[in-house]
């Protein structure tokens, strides 16, 4: 095969890969800390153990996998989302699928669908 066709073949494999644009953002925005996370208010200071939401991208320092990229999120409740992100840990892709709880402006529950892990996580000021 060509050098050209097979740089033609893996650019349309790579496009197939990205997730579609429908996906939207996540509900909420920021950094959120895990330390100390039930406490009223937001957090002065964050510490190491984080998780950001930025538009389509979340980040957590606390899992083998540092960035996710999200595929959907489905309003399930007043305050609380399905969410499916996308996840790749050097070998291979996979989806991860949780649900978000918005309790306030300054908390949230993450609830892992399938691992029953549960984490909250406080607003960093």
């Amino acid at each position: 095969m060509k050098p050209v066709r097979i740089r033609t073949l893996f650019l349309a494999a790579a496009l197939l890969a990205i997730p579609s644009a429908e996906a939207n953002a996540y509900p909420v925005s920021g950094t959120w800390t895990y330390d100390n996370a039930t406490a009223a208010g937001p957090a002065k200071e964050c510490g190491r153990r984080q998780m950001r939401f930025e538009g389509l991208m979340r980040y957590d320092t606390e899992t083998s996998i540092p960035s996710y990229r999200n595929l959907s999120v489905e309003k399930a409740g007043n305050t609380t989302y399905k969410v499916v992100d996308q996840v790749y840990n050097m070998m291979q892709w996979g989806k991860l699928q949780f649900t978000l709880q918005v309790v306030d402006d300054d908390h949230i529950i993450i609830r892992f669908d399938k691992r029953g892990e549960t984490w909250t996580l406080r607003r960093c000021a």
